[in-house]
């Protein structure tokens, strides 16, 4: 049996499509905000439409959640709780 090569081009309008749909923005929130919520108080979860793709953001918002974050890193422990 003869070896041959697949050839295929990604379709870039398409993926950008994809990659702003309200599927995958509201998937990108519902991480944001489990991620904001683990993270305790005084940190917020925000997603917008960038250029290309959806873009989703958690951070802290006050000098207590950045006291925590700087002392215990709180975001970054609490980056597993948006898996899934």
């Amino acid at each position: 049996m003869a070896r041959g090569r697949i050839k295929w081009q990604l379709n870039k309008k398409g993926v950008a499509q994809l990659l702003r749909s309200p599927g995958v923005r509201a998937d990108l929130q519902k991480r944001a905000d489990r991620i904001a919520t683990a993270a305790g108080p005084g940190v917020d979860a925000r997603v917008w439409d960038g250029f290309d793709r959806t873009r989703a953001r958690v951070a802290t918002t006050t000098e207590e959640a950045d006291r925590n974050q700087a002392q215990y890193g709180t975001l970054s422990r609490a980056i597993d709780a948006g898996k899934g």
